[in-house]
This record gives C-alpha cells, sequence and structure tokens, in this order.
C-alpha cells in the first residue's frame, strides 16, 4: 500500500518537476531565494525589541524554505522510491 505524500513531500515533488523542467532558472531562483533568506535574517538581527518576534519568524521561515529546495530533486528522488 502507497503511504500518501505530506504537504511538505507534495511541495518537493513539485519544486523538483521545476527544477528539472528548467535548471538553469531553478538555479537562479535558489540563488535569489538566498539572498532573499539572508536579508530576512539580517532584518531579524537588526529589528527593534517590538518587531523581533515577526522578524524572526520571517527569517526562521525562509531559511525553512530555503532548506526545503535545496538538493530538492534528490529528495524528491528518494521521496519515489519510498512511494514504490
Amino acid at each position: 500500500m502507497k503511504t500518501p505524500l505530506r504537504v511538505p513531500d507534495e511541495l518537493v515533488m513539485a519544486a523538483a518537476r521545476l527544477a528539472r523542467s528548467n535548471p538553469n532558472t531553478w538555479g537562479e531562483f535558489l540563488k535569489l531565494f538566498s539572498e532573499y533568506t539572508d536579508q530576512r535574517k539580517n532584518e531579524c538581527v537588526q529589528s527593534p525589541p517590538e518587531t523581533v518576534v515577526v522578524a524572526q519568524g520571517k527569517a526562521q521561515q525562509c531559511a525553512e524554505l530555503l532548506t526545503l529546495f535545496s538538493d530538492v530533486v534528490n529528495k524528491a528522488d528518494k521521496l519515489s522510491a519510498q512511494m514504490k
């Protein structure tokens, strides 16, 4: 019996399809998203106390997504193998 994919797994599979369909554009996206993530981290460090929690949440979410998207094709291949 195949196990249904969880939402993060479905996101990995969709991102892998995009990465495979246009590797150059995907690489550019990852580079720019990494820069965006760095900006969110810097904003967190520089935030005044009253907004630091919101800035931290944004930085954490960006970092989590960047980790999810990094090496997405290999992650998708592993998920596909588990589904068989």
